[in-house]
């Protein structure tokens, strides 16, 4: 532990020299990439890294792009390989965290594309690349890059700014103890999406009926029936119309970043209204119960309110309140990709998406029985508190990792 300004708070023991001030151009220099022309894209070959590719702290697999094979023995030096460092130079920030990346298996032997920046130094990179994820620096590079349209990462205007670093064995030291966190987290995070992909595996077979259960004595339960879902509601919560006055504290405004999930993420909630708003404003209220469901933007996003918090929705969700049906499963039910899409086909609008509830309301669909209902929300409700643990404990560990970070560098 140490309490010299120039030391970390924070310190293996083994060390005890003064870090030395330099500024990030003396620690490390980016490589941008190469101007490969869109011309030149094919279906296969040699992968192509572009700004889409390089997420927070993670490669992005989603966006494949390939250059001709031999394009990597053409332009060699902007061959990437396994654990180099890319930098987004584009809109390189987001939600203040810098769009960094450790290069995989997947992204090994790719080509550099422009906008996007490789990390040299002869410092230890790993240390760098956790450097870069510390949010006084990045508040540094963010002042540097503010003004242009889009926010663009020059090295030329970051390399002046200021900072401490240790030794090369003490860099490395720290480097491969984040290293050790940076993988559990990962794991956490593979295994939440694992499940999430068997959950939704397993919902379509039910949606499908290619599984079914039984009954207590181990009878079939009766064919799903078609049922409109108007017939099913006894009330939709609609409070569209003018925006409620927005207080500081009070009672929480429900918006669509809060849905999408089972529980809705109180903590994602901003906004709220005052009791006095509350008791006079809104002509509907929400029950414990009531299933959200998006109506514009994002649409057909949808959690169970629990009842447990007072709140109200903002003008872009809508409350549904069946009459006889299990809440629970009717989530599931309009959450199901396939019954999801249905109010995909009745959007309006281009740019901001829309669904009418006098339109939604008349979509079929098919609906077990009461008792196979509530089994149904049973078995999904079971992966729903698995993957809630994992979600959980990722941001547990990225909460210890964000304290390394302030306690072990200056």
């Amino acid at each position: 532990m140490g309490n010299d300004n120039h030391l970390p708070p924070t310190r293996f023991s083994e060390y005890s020299d003064n870090w030395n001030m330099k500024s990030l151009g003396e620690i490390f220099s980016i490589i941008n990439g190469y101007a490969f022309s869109s011309a030149d894209s094919q279906s296969e070959g040699c992968r192509w890294v572009k700004i889409a590719n390089v997420g927070i702290n993670r490669m992005r697999n989603d966006a494949k792009s390939f250059l001709p094979i031999q394009y990597r023995e053409k332009h060699w030096k902007f061959v990437l390989s396994k654990g180099d460092y890319v930098v987004a130079l584009t809109r390189p920030i987001l939600r203040g965290k810098l769009k960094i990346a450790r290069v995989d298996d997947e992204f090994d032997g790719s080509l550099l594309n422009q906008r996007v920046g490789k990390i040299k130094s002869e410092n230890v990179v790993d240390f760098i690349y956790y450097l870069l994820q510390r949010a006084f620096i990045i508040a540094k590079i963010e002042n540097r890059i503010a003004g242009t349209d889009p926010p663009n990462l020059a090295p030329s205007e970051i390399s002046s700014i200021k900072t401490y670093i240790p030794s090369p064995p003490e860099q490395q030291k720290i480097a491969t103890f984040l290293s050790a966190v940076d993988k559990k987290i990962q794991l956490l995070q593979r295994k939440k999406e694992l499940l999430e992909q068997y959950k939704k595996g397993v919902m379509q077979k039910i949606f499908s009926q290619e599984i079914r259960f039984k009954d207590e004595n181990g009878n079939d339960y009766p064919d799903w029936e078609e049922k409109r879902l108007g017939d099913m509601l006894s009330l939709v919560v609609d409070n569209r119309g003018k925006t409620p006055p927005i207080s500081e504290n009070g009672i929480p405004l429900i918006e669509i970043n809060a849905v999408g999930q089972r529980d809705i993420q109180y903590h994602k909630i901003g906004k709220y209204v005052s009791n006095e708003v509350f008791e006079s404003w809104f002509r509907k209220y929400l029950s414990a119960g009531d299933v959200l469901f998006s109506t514009v933007g994002a649409t057909a996003l949808c959690s169970i309110y629990d009842g447990r918090i007072p709140s109200v929705i903002a003008q872009n969700l809508v409350g549904l309140r069946f009459i006889d049906e299990d809440q629970s499963f009717m989530y599931y039910m309009l959450s199901e990709a396939h019954n999801n899409h249905k109010f995909k086909r009745i959007e309006m609008g281009a740019v901001q998406p829309s669904v009418k509830v006098s339109q939604m309301i008349n979509i079929r669909f098919l609906v077990p029985n009461l008792l196979e209902q509530i089994e149904i929300s049973r078995l999904l409700s079971v992966f729903d508190k698995k993957i809630a643990l994992l979600a959980d404990g990722t941001e547990q560990l990225n909460i210890f990792k964000k304290g390394l970070l302030q306690q072990m560098f200056v």
